[in-house]
């Protein structure tokens, strides 16, 4: 009987071992993805940051002038971009094994999900504006236009700031 009940707790030993290798196995790829699309987002956000800098400037440099047009201020510094903000990789955490990972990681790409969710609807609403703004060239359409790109460049730089700071955790959690 002792031979049988040592058998099955080896086996158990060993099953658990197993595990908990595919364990760190999944989480280290996981966490890997998610790194290389942080680092994608990161880089798409400090490139056009600096862009939407340069529209405020150029709204600025024109706000007074009369004949010149939202839209032709967009079309002298080639319009607008928005930073395409990508969470696939950390979604799929939340459909398996969640339990693996460190609440502050978690609670880093919760808000990094929430700062997404603030983007793309003041994206929208950049939007709507422009479409509606166009050929306006009045100072008090050009004053808003500047208003809404600073609350979007605001936006911007805290998504860059929460991606920095959840790429310095996860080089941690990597080593």
């Amino acid at each position: 009987m002792l031979p049988i009940i040592l058998g099955v707790l080896i086996a158990l030993l060993i099953n658990n071992w197993n595990q908990s290798r595919l364990d760190k196995k999944f989480e280290k790829t996981v966490l890997n993805s998610i790194k290389n699309e942080l680092t994608e987002n990161l880089e798409e956000l400090n490139a056009v940051i600096p862009d939407h800098h340069k529209l405020v400037d150029t709204i600025s440099l024109y706000q007074f002038d009369e004949d010149v047009s939202i839209g032709q201020i967009l079309n002298k510094v080639k319009g607008i971009q928005s930073a395409s903000i990508k969470n696939t990789s950390w979604k799929s955490i939340l459909n398996s094994n969640i339990q693996l990972f460190e609440y502050d990681l978690l609670t880093q790409l919760i808000n990094i999900d929430e700062g997404k969710a603030d983007h793309k609807m003041l994206a929208n609403k950049l939007l709507d504006l422009i479409y509606d703004s166009l050929e306006k060239k009045d100072v008090v359409s050009k004053q808003k236009f500047s208003i809404v790109i600073n609350d979007f460049i605001s936006v911007e730089d805290d998504l860059r700031k929460s991606h920095e700071a959840c790429l310095l955790q996860l080089k941690f959690d990597l080593e």
